[in-house]
């Protein structure tokens, strides 16, 4: 890199740097947090990031920081982030790492509280229910099993964090940690394994090394060096156990939590202020406020029980983000006025003076400047003081309030004098929008169940959170009962519950319902019920409303019907116990498993009736909406409802239970703040629903239609459900004399109106303020003046302003205010105008039409160059350099397929995070100008693993693929709805202004058609329909499919498809695949297609009428994971695309059809609307003329389509053209040569793969055996008495299946004997006795194959053990789909002497999925697991070997590979991330290759092969997004044994270009960014010979050749050279030839 272009980097780094950019030491001492020596006290708030969503949090983030905060609290989660064991998810808003990311962005400090019990109301404490049900596990205690998890999960939060350099002593942001979490509070109950516990937690805390301090909550025995700290209403008194420790106040709790059945609670700002300001008065250091912004309880996140979905919490911020005022003012003014005193709290003296009834004087000083800073208190709870503090002045000090005073004579706060401004927000109709919501309904299917019909069950009653693993609210539980005449009457049916709500159902009747309540969760439910002679079956249908989360042993509380006992209790109290009946179970209902919630269901249950049942018990609904106007936060109405949940567009918004009021007593219109303060003080709503708004976040919603989903549980009426936004509507002041009282609107709001104003003696609160006994008669008209029109204002409160207010005397005045917002209509112009000006490039409807000669993009007859990349063959980091090479080449679009197995990996379970976002990669499209072409399928072929189908599709009952089956049919329809409605949200249809102009249906299906009969007809038909319905708006295709349906548009895929034609006359002619390549394979040598070939086949293709060329591949990339199919198709997918694997242009490819492409395009108006005449020459040479009669312009593609001669044409006034064999020339005008196809202009790069010189290139190993004990003594998970199908076993989790028997021989038989296995393919393991005997694969041609191997038998029993690896499935063919893999049928045979053959194909087998290394994680950087072993050399040559090494990433910006040669077969990763299979122990064949490669005649892959003898691929790509910027962790699973000892890291660099230009061109050399041209290695302008590498000069070579390319190119990024003799000078011998220019460069850093 030049020295000039490293200092604008090292400048732009340096303005890019993050506000904590480097080390910053956090310590301590029992004053003040000491954060690079300055010493500090802390305002914290808490905002938990998954009870909001990443939209959100930046402006709560902001709000915080606003109100005077220095740092933002959270827990983590460990249930929503390990759902299942082993299985993360950091995704959407549980990307903590983002939050603290925005966190640091706003200059702000973190503080991570990872517990991982949180308790915060919150499901479960914050547990996951797996862990729970692990053996012998023990929650928060001395227990290993517990221990274990937790500190697995620990770590693990505490890496990602490091590798994101989140810590301050790292950088970052966070400046705190906690582990565990108000344990304190429940210890006792644990006795001495509590105690060992928490020291286990704080030594393993300690031994985390995050270079903060980590403290832990309501522990007051916490160990050193943790900091025990204070949680509660108050904790002034509080003092921590060690001298040197800073009193921290880790939840304020500065509201409290609502509940099902229970009134509002409300901690007053007055309250909330002397809490805090007590704190620092008596020496607090940090506070953080419980919670700063409460949020929502999304989905079934909300604990308790009966926790409700608001956690509004009374927070600064309420549950929707706006400002809770006076609250949030209040607070922000008290943190000002106490961060006056920053200085001296920290490091002052303190003197205290006591005035008698509760009042206190505490003063900071610094005798030696004299300096000071007061807090006065009056604690008392009633009586208001007046203290004369002599010349320092007399301070009135209201009951429970602190006054603090700067310079201990100015007061500058009050923490009972509220001067900020009141908001009250309203719930507001959109004027735009119809309140009313059209309905459709559907039944719970409830058959099976109220017929007893569970999925399994148990001879008892079972506790349902651990029955359900919480992954539902219900449980059915249901039995028989057999009754006589004389038992069925009179009966009353009895049952204990631990809760939370019970259905009852005899007989298929309902017989009703009840619940407990937050107090109370446990009931009894009796009801009288009718019992009929014979069998009854009885229903019970049991539902949780969260989860306990805190208490002494909480986690084993028990929910459900556990235990019972269930009775039927008849005449004279005669008691039948059916708790030990056998009962049936299913968890969770029907409707949840159909997925009814999701708006891409097409469920045929939903019903639409004229009335819309009311009143109807376990009923969900449906109704579409549009969203709410503006950006105000959004709420549903759910009043009439009864109790169940919610989703909007299959967001769960939370459970919902408005029917449930609260008491109608406890509420009062005044709230006394005096006093300490408990949660049911100052309650509000008392005999309303405790929740009828739900808040709908604005990232919920799409511009268009939105979907909103009820189950109704008890039964409710939805007609009045209705959508509103809350909006700021009133404002108020209360503010005292001599102070500024603030009053704001929201934004694009304005005043409008006062509707009250007093200076004076006022009385009443915001909405219903008075007069009072005296009134300045300036009030309103002042108040008036200073803000109506205005969208703030400030107001000085004094009699400067208002005059006096007679009848007022001594007492302290004050103004009330209240007026009355609304938005300006300027503001509406502004937002508008702005609005105008940040539309996307495809701003509004694009048509897309077309006839057969053009496609036709908003009324302009266009040809269209396309490219294929395929996004998760790559990374979002390497998508927008991949799309801009792209349009640098002249393409005029994108295509991809769409994958399904990646996207529904589980059925109904989605993945569209990371390199799957193809919404974000054709969004990425669009920014570049780009149009985009999707391809759904969605049946790929793509050399994709299984052809991207997913497996537990094949594995559906009745079901085939790709034919006339409703079960495929009605699948493929759920899968391409969901991916159309997702662009159609994302608005990428051209039609909705997007880039995607055209769609694909199916793929290829023409090939096989004729396979699957009628059935594939009526297919194929049903593909074209279910299509067209989705009403696009852009035009379909189906490749390879000539009867394509009407208005399908069949296209050709292939190396050629000039003499293709549509099966429709008036449908463009389109080339959907050109095959620009072809794919590796293991085992095979590298196909190449050079680059004049693949330019005649485009040239030839528009030069026969063709409109559309697509490049399958543009750029291959990388078959990551396990996604390469084939079988035996490689991880490189390189395809020898213009862009190679790694995002490098492939030159001359890419260079050439560039020109191409620029010189089609010169003719453009013409090839799409012009008269076409042809002339033939003979011998295979064509003209095409493309002309328009009126103006008389021409274009002309000359072509000589013969594989040998050349030829030249004499076109008499139009010239005479050279045209070499097997080539297309273009002439603009038909008389001027801008391109020939065989004359390849464009330079060649020479690419080399090259070591850090600043790392070392040996690698230090770990390595671990695979742990097969199991496996090799037969011992697996399951059996069957056949040889199973692999991959339908597996479900495609793993390649490896482990099939395993035992067979009894005597003496005479247990030698010279064979076994003899039989094989599908595609790697075979034997092993007998635990010895390893031998393996064997097939290759791509033959998929089967027989391994024979002499065996040794002991007498008595032998255990054979057959390990069967796939490597990739099938994805092309007819039927590919039940292509057999693995040893499925078998035979598999033992055979002796005499050829006695003993079949043990029907043998007892036991299998076994996957290695235990893969479900140990051993990949996993973050797996602690005890395995590894370091020995002085790893061991080479070893089977079944894991080795992990650590490594820096090479630096620079170059993409990196990892050289494996020398290892055997296996899988490799990169910081957790599958780089995908490798195999270099298997060579290409060494025959085939040659040093030339004659581009003339028709391609196939087998022709311009390299890499004859080597391996197929010995470099594995490593996307720098992988790779961290410290230390990284490569970890390989060696299945043949292999030598890890050469492995390493490189980067690929351009180090040499080429050209190898004709005469009277210009050749354009460069080298990539920061490189210069350094040294002219070869320059001959005259007849050279010889390619890039290996140039020589011919028979004449112009003396100037070096000096002139010289003087061009070197020193320079880039040079462009007249290849003429004006430039060179003559030649001598080379008179009557046509020259050429090879020069070969070498570009350096």
């Amino acid at each position: 890199m030049e020295s000039n272009t490293r200092i604008k980097i090292l400048l732009l780094l340096s303005l890019s740097i993050p506000l904590f950019c480097s080390s910053i030491g956090v310590t301590y001492d029992s004053n003040a947090i000491i954060i690079n020596g300055q010493r500090r006290i802390i305002f914290s708030g808490a905002i938990h990031y998954p009870r909001s969503t990443p939209e959100m949090w930046p402006d709560l983030i902001q709000k915080a920081k606003d109100g005077g905060l220095d740092a933002i609290e959270t827990y983590v989660f460990w249930d929503i982030h390990e759902p299942v064991r082993r299985q993360y998810d950091f995704a959407g808003n549980l990307d903590f790492i983002k939050f603290f990311k925005l966190i640091q962005e706003a200059g702000l400090y973190g503080v991570l509280r990872i517990g991982p019990y949180v308790c915060a109301e919150w499901n479960y404490g914050g547990f996951p229910m797996w862990l729970k049900n692990m053996p012998d596990i023990e929650l928060r205690t001395n227990n290993e099993v517990y221990k274990n998890e937790m500190q697995i999960f620990t770590t693990k939060i505490v890496n990602m964090c490091k590798e994101e350099k989140l810590f301050a002593s790292q950088g970052g942001p966070i400046i705190i940690a906690q582990i565990e979490n108000e344990y304190g509070n429940i210890m006792s109950h644990y006795g001495d394994a509590g105690k060992a516990y928490i020291n286990w937690c704080a030594q393993m805390a300690q031994a985390q090394n995050i270079g903060i301090p980590w403290i832990m909550c309501q522990q007051s025995d916490a160990p050193q060096p943790m900091i025990n700290t204070c949680n509660g209403y108050y904790c002034d008194q509080f003092t921590p156990n060690n001298p040197k420790s800073p009193k921290m106040f880790t939840e304020n709790w500065i509201g409290w939590f609502k509940t099902w059945g229970e009134r509002d609670p409300h901690r007053t700002a007055e309250d909330s202020a002397f809490s805090v300001a007590r704190f620092f008065q008596l020496g607090g250091v940090f506070n953080n406020y419980y919670m700063y912004h409460g949020g929502t309880n999304f989905g079934r996140t909300a604990g308790g029980p009966y926790i409700t979905t608001s956690y509004d919490y009374d927070a600064p911020l309420d549950e929707y983000g706006n400002l809770n005022q006076p609250k949030w003012g209040h607070l922000k003014q008290l943190h000002a006025a106490i961060k006056l005193g920053e200085k001296l709290l920290t490091n002052g003296t303190v003197t205290t003076k006591e005035f008698g009834n509760n009042v206190n004087l505490t003063m900071y000083s610094n005798n030696s400047t004299g300096e000071r800073f007061c807090f006065l208190s009056n604690a008392d709870e009633s009586r208001d003081a007046t203290i004369d503090l002599q010349t320092d002045g007399k301070y009135f000090v209201p009951a429970w309030s602190v006054t603090i005073l700067d310079g201990c004579n100015k007061e500058v706060f009050n923490t009972a004098k509220v001067n900020a401004q009141t908001t009250l927000l309203v719930k507001k109709q959109d004027e735009h929008r119809s309140a009313q919501l059209t309905w459709t309904w559907a039944p719970e299917p409830m058959r099976d169940t109220l017929q007893g019909k569970g999925r399994f069950r148990a001879r008892q009653l079972l506790e349902q959170k651990q029955t359900t693993v919480d992954v539902s609210d219900y449980l059915w539980y249901m039995t028989t009962v057999d009754v006589d005449e004389s038992s069925s009457k009179n009966v009353v049916l009895h049952v204990n519950t631990s809760g939370h709500v019970l259905h009852a159902f005899v007989n298929k009747k309902f017989i009703g319902y009840q619940w407990g309540t937050a107090e109370e969760p446990e009931f009894t439910f009796e009801k009288p019920i009718s019992l009929k002679p014979g069998t009854n079956v009885i229903t019970l249908l049991s539902a949780t409303v969260g989860l306990q989360n805190y208490g002494e042993f909480f986690d084993s509380q028990p929910t459900g019907i556990v235990g019972g006992p269930v009775q039927l209790i008849g005449d004279n109290n005669v008691t039948t116990d059916l708790s030990s009946n056998v009962w049936s179970y299913k968890v969770g209902l029907n409707g949840e498993a159909k997925r009814l919630f999701d708006p891409l269901n097409n469920s045929s249950g939903w019903r639409t009736t004229k009335q819309l049942p009311a009143g109807r018990r376990t009923t969900w609904y449906k109704a579409n909406f549009k969203a709410p106007s503006g950006t105000d936060p959004v709420v549903v109405d759910l009043q009439g409802m009864g109790k169940g949940q919610a989703w909007v567009n299959g967001h769960s918004i939370g459970r919902f239970w408005p029917s449930f009021q609260a008491n109608v007593d406890g509420c009062s219109e005044t709230c006394d703040y005096r006093g300490a303060y408990e949660a049911d003080k100052c309650v509000t709503n008392c005999g309303y629903p405790s929740q009828r708004w739900y808040h709908v976040p604005r990232s919920f919603l799409k511009s268009d239609t939105n979907t909103l989903v009820l189950f109704e549980e008890l039964g409710g009426n939805p007609h009045n459900v209705s959508f509103k936004t809350t909006t700021l509507d009133t404002v108020c002041g209360n503010a005292y004399e001599n102070s500024i009282l603030e009053l704001s609107c929201n934004q694009g709001q304005t005043i409008s109106d006062i509707q009250f104003a007093s200076f004076g003696d006022p009385s009443g609160k915001c909405g219903s303020f008075t007069k009072g006994n005296c009134d300045a008669r300036l009030s309103v008209s002042q108040v008036e003046k200073a803000c109506v029109g205005k969208d703030a204002c400030s107001i000085d409160v004094s009699t400067r302003t208002f005059g006096s207010a007679d009848g007022c005397g001594n007492i302290t005045k004050r103004l009330a205010v209240q007026v009355h917002v609304i938005m300006e209509s300027n503001i509406r112009i502004k937002i508008l105008l702005l609005l105008s000006l940040s539309l996307p490039l495809f701003c509004s409807s694009i048509e897309v039409t077309y006839d057969s000669n053009a496609i036709i993009i908003n009324g302009e007859r266009r040809i269209i160059f396309s490219g294929a990349i395929h996004y998760p063959r790559s990374t979002p980091e390497m998508w927008p350099d991949l799309i801009q090479k792209a349009k640098d080449g002249g393409l005029d679009a994108i295509e991809t397929y769409i994958f399904w197995d990646i996207h529904e990996p589980v059925r109904r379970q989605y993945d569209f995070t990371g390199n799957l976002d193809f919404i974000k990669f054709f969004k990425l499209i669009q920014e570049a100008g780009l149009y985009g072409v999707l391809r759904i399928g969605p049946y790929v072929c793509a050399e994709w693993n299984y052809g991207g189908f997913p497996m537990w599709l094949k594995n559906m009952p009745d079901i085939e693929l790709r034919t006339n089956n409703e079960v495929y049919k009605n699948e493929m329809q759920i899968f391409t709805t969901k991916i159309v409605n997702m662009c159609k949200e994302a608005k990428l249809f051209a039609k909705q202004g997007g880039p995607i102009i055209i769609a694909q249906i199916e793929n290829e299906y023409g090939n096989i058609m004729s396979h699957y009969g009628d059935a594939g007809k009526a297919y194929i038909n049903w593909c074209a329909q279910m299509a067209q319905a989705q009403n696009i708006g852009v035009p379909w295709i189906m490749c390879q499919q000539s009867d394509a349906p009407q208005p399908m548009i069949n296209t050709c895929n292939g190396y050629y498809c000039d003499q293709f034609t549509p099966n429709n006359p008036k449908s463009p002619k389109m080339f959907t695949e050109n095959w620009i390549g072809w794919f590796k394979k293991w085992g095979e040598s590298d196909p190449h297609r050079t680059a004049e070939d693949s330019a005649f086949s485009v040239a030839r293709f528009f030069q026969l009428g063709g409109v559309f060329n697509n490049y399958y591949m543009y750029h291959g990339g990388t078959n990551f994971g396990r996604t390469a199919g084939g079988p035996y198709i490689a991880t490189s997918y390189d395809y020898d695309a213009p862009l190679d694997e790694y995002g490098n242009l492939n030159q001359p490819k890419w260079g050439h059809v560039k020109q191409l492409h620029a010189a089609i395009k010169l003719g453009e108006k013409l090839l799409t609307n012009g008269t076409v005449t042809t002339r033939e020459f003979g011998n295979n040479v064509n003209l095409t003329m493309y002309s328009n009669n009126s103006t008389g312009e021409r274009f002309c593609f000359l072509s000589n389509a013969d594989e040998s001669r050349d030829a030249t044409i004499d076109l008499q006034t139009d010239g005479k053209y050279f045209v070499p064999a097997w080539s297309v020339t273009i002439l603009d005008g038909c008389n001027k040569e801008v391109f020939n196809t065989a004359k390849v202009n464009a330079q060649t790069t020479l690419l080399v793969k090259k070591q850090d010189e600043h790392r070392s290139a040996q690698l230090t190993w770990t390595w671990a055996p695979e742990p097969m004990r199991d496996t090799l003594q037969g011992k697996g998970r399951f059996r069957a008495r056949q040889l199973l199908e692999q991959k339908q076993t597996t479900l495609d989790v793993s390649d490896y299946l482990w099939y395993m028997t035992t067979i009894d021989v005597d003496e005479s038989s247990s030698k010279n004997v064979v076994l003899h296995v039989n094989t599908s393919g595609h790697v075979l393991h034997a092993f007998i006795n635990k010895k390893f005997i031998g393996y064997q694969w097939g290759t791509a041609g033959e998929l089967n194959f027989t391994f024979e191997k002499p065996i040794s038998l002991k007498p008595g029993a032998n255990v054979i053990t057959l390990l069967s690896a796939t490597v990739g499935l099938p994805n092309y063919g007819e039927f590919f789909d039940s292509q057999p893999t693995g040893i499925v049928g078998g035979p598999i045979q033992l055979i002796g002497d005499n050829n006695v053959t003993t079949d043990l194909s029907s043998n007892v087998w036991s299998y076994k999925v996957g290695l235990n290394g893969e479900a140990k994680r051993l990949f996993d950087p973050l797996n602690n697991s005890s395995g590894w072993r370091t020995t002085k050399q790893p061991p080479a040559g070893r089977r079944m070997t894991w080795y992990k090494a650590t490594f820096k990433a090479p630096s620079g910006t170059d993409p990196v590979v990892v050289d494996l040669q020398g290892m055997g077969k296996g899988q490799a990763w990169v910081n957790g991330h599958s780089i995908g299979r490798f195999w270099p122990s298997f060579q290409a064949n060494v025959d085939g290759c040659s040093e030339t490669c004659n581009y003339r005649g028709a391609y196939e892959a087998d022709k311009c092969v390299t890499n004859c003898g080597n391996p197929s691929q010995r470099w594995y790509h490593v996307p720098r997004s992988f790779l961290k910027s410290d230390t990284n962790t490569l970890v390989l699973f060696e299945e043949l044994g292999g030598n890890p000892q050469n492995v390493s890291f490189k980067t690929t660099t351009l180090d040499t270009v080429c050209g190898n230009a004709y005469e009277n061109s210009i050749l354009e050399l460069s080298c990539n960014e920061g490189q210069t041209i350094s040294d002219i290695q070869f320059a001959s302008f005259g007849d050279p010979s010889g390619k890039c590498g290996s140039f020589t000069k011919g028979n004449c070579d112009a003396r100037l050749s070096v000096s002139q390319v010289e003087k061009a190119c070197v020193g320079r990024d880039t040079c462009s050279i007249d290849v003429s003799e004006q430039t060179f000078g003559s030649t001598e011998s080379c008179s009557n030839i046509t020259k050429r220019l090879a020069v070969q460069v070498s570009c350096e850093s």
